[in-house]
């Protein structure tokens, strides 16, 4: 394989990740900081974080893949925060298949809370409310009065409970259903490379290392051919 040939696959395996991780996160750092009540959209990607079950990912950019109606209790965590930020209150709005009127009542539970930087989770506060027959959105705003500080991450937790243990699916993932909470003030986030990241990282590492590897052969073989060329012309000079 030529340089060329090697620069090059280098560069896609690079660049177009980070593209697209960059359509995907946009500049947290500036969608932050251009407005005043801020929204963080429930996404169909997973956190990096982990405890035993998977986390949702939750940020600025509108998502755009394909609703996500999974689990009946799901758990969505935001980006480290850049900054310590002071959380009042916040909304959360879920969009969710309508609630059909004669089939029991459906409650919605929100579970608030934070990941300390040593990764411990800490709930804060918890709210519910019944969800209207006929809807398919359903908000609700809760008091969180809750001083983050840097590093650390918010959490929500949604889910739906019935009186006659019947399933109500939940819907977030793109522009026709933007499950989101949203709060007063400006906090800045770290964005969050996504776990798929680490691929490319780790193929480019494999790929340099095959390279050295190549070289270094092809440099004993030229060292060993060298030295056997000059025996040969030295045999030869005593033969004169």
């Amino acid at each position: 394989m030529t340089s060329a040939k090697i620069l090059f696959l280098v560069s896609v395996i690079v660049i177009l990740p980070i593209l697209s991780c960059s359509s995907v996160f946009g500049n947290e750092r500036d969608s932050f900081n251009a407005q005043s009540d801020q929204t963080l959209y429930f996404q169909t990607i997973f956190s990096d974080y982990w405890s035993g079950y998977y986390w949702w990912l939750m940020n600025t950019s509108m998502p755009s893949g394909q609703a996500s109606p999974l689990y009946i209790t799901n758990n969505f965590i935001s980006p480290h925060l850049a900054q310590s930020f002071a959380f009042q209150t916040i909304t959360t709005t879920i969009y969710h298949e309508e609630v059909l009127a004669g089939r029991g009542t459906y409650t919605l539970t929100i579970i608030l809370g934070f990941i300390d930087a040593n990764g411990m989770e800490h709930v804060v506060t918890f709210d519910s409310a019944t969800m209207d027959a006929g809807s398919t959105v359903t908000s609700l705003t809760t008091t969180f009065n809750t001083l983050l500080l840097e590093q650390e991450r918010l959490y929500v937790q949604v889910s739906v409970s019935s009186s006659l243990s019947l399933n109500l699916q939940l819907y977030w993932g793109n522009s026709t259903y933007p499950s989101r909470i949203s709060y007063q003030g400006t906090a800045v986030f770290v964005p969050e490379f996504p776990s798929f990241i680490f691929i490319p990282i780790f193929m480019i590492a494999t790929l340099l290392a095959v390279i050295f590897y190549k070289r270094r052969l092809l440099t004993r073989k030229q060292r060993r051919f060298t030295s056997a060329r000059d025996a040969v012309e030295i045999l030869k000079l005593a033969k004169n």
